[in-house]
């Protein structure tokens, strides 16, 4: 009976199975976790970091017009009625990137941003509060005084060219600097997340490559043992042999 016994192949071959599946099963599940921990990662960037460049890039859109309609201001003279047509984009323009660099400091703070980071934003809206507001407030009384020469002649001034090209500096180190350090930060961020789950997956292909690998040599083994002992054993009874001991 034990030699019968041990000739159970649909049972150990459906355990062999089992086993299989299990393991994958594992894999499959560790698999998921580490997408679905890449997934939730990368949704925490977004949140923290595209949202900021979402901010940086309004600005560095409305920087781009601002300058453009200093250019057209001057090129209107002597038209006067363009001219304050301009200098009301101008000042809409400027409000608007002052409103958007406050917000984005608020936002900075919050998130507990680096000082020089803060910085380059808190220097900005100082240089458009103590120059460039006082600077457009006298373009505006020239022209209430039609003094469109004047105005014209101080729009292209050093004054103002020295104004404008501080001002575009002071946006492009907040602009250009942030979004190199969140993009970055963001490659890096995904870069490690993805080698982790590479790793991890590659150590659970191993890991139960290995133990299919034992539970099957142990499982074969169990089968073809018996078999090669009925093998001798169906020897001797065909050599007429009739007291075999079916149980060694």
């Amino acid at each position: 009976m034990s030699l019968l016994s041990g000739l159970r192949i649909g049972t150990r071959l459906y355990v062999l199975c089992i086993v299989f599946l299990v393991a994958l099963s594992l894999v499959a599940a560790i698999v998921l976790f580490n997408i679905s921990k890449i997934k939730n990662e990368s949704e925490r960037l977004y949140d923290d970091y595209v949202s900021q460049l979402e901010m940086l890039a309004e600005i560095n859109v409305t920087t781009g017009n601002l300058f453009l309609s200093y250019r057209n201001y001057y090129l209107e003279y002597p038209d006067q009625e363009r001219m304050q047509v301009r200098l009301n984009d101008i000042n809409n323009r400027t409000n608007f990137i002052m409103e958007n660099l406050q917000d984005y400091l608020i936002f900075l703070r919050a998130r507990h941003a680096s000082r020089e980071e803060i910085a380059n934003v808190e220097g900005a809206i100082q240089k458009i509060q103590n120059e460039v507001l006082p600077a457009n407030q006298h373009l505006i009384r020239l022209m209430q005084s039609e003094q469109l020469e004047e105005a014209r002649l101080y729009i292209i001034g050093a004054e103002m060219r020295t104004l404008r090209s501080s001002l575009q500096d002071d946006l492009i180190a907040v602009i250009f600097q942030d979004c190199m350090d969140n993009s970055e930060i963001i490659l890096q961020q995904t870069i490690s997340d993805i080698d982790i789950a590479f790793r991890v997956i590659v150590v659970l292909v191993i890991v139960t490559f290995v133990l299919t690998l034992v539970f099957s040599t142990f499982l074969i083994n169990s089968i073809v043992m018996p078999l090669k002992k009925l093998t001798v054993v169906s020897k001797e009874v065909a050599e007429g042999n009739l007291n075999v001991n079916l149980n060694r």
